[in-house]
């Protein structure tokens, strides 16, 4: 999968679940992915952090990393 793609089911993910997060006020790609091309090929074992903005107190636990549409998210 290319950095491109990846990026886009991550946006897909947020937009998917947006309405079940309450306090979401947006959410942005962090590390790596943001320095790759969108052509650029991830390697299988990647994953594309994804940090969320929320309006309220810091929830207890973060999602963690999960298969979404064949990309690593750890959000």
């Amino acid at each position: 999968m290319n950095a491109g793609d990846a990026r886009a089911l991550a946006r897909q993910w947020v937009d998917e679940n947006a309405e079940s997060m309450p306090g979401l006020r947006g959410a942005f790609l962090h590390g790596s992915i943001n320095a790759l091309a969108d052509d650029a090929e991830l390697s299988p074992t990647s994953d594309v952090d994804l940090m969320l903005v929320l309006d309220g107190p810091v929830p207890p636990l973060k999602l963690g990393k999960f298969l979404y549409a064949d990309v690593l998210l750890e959000v």
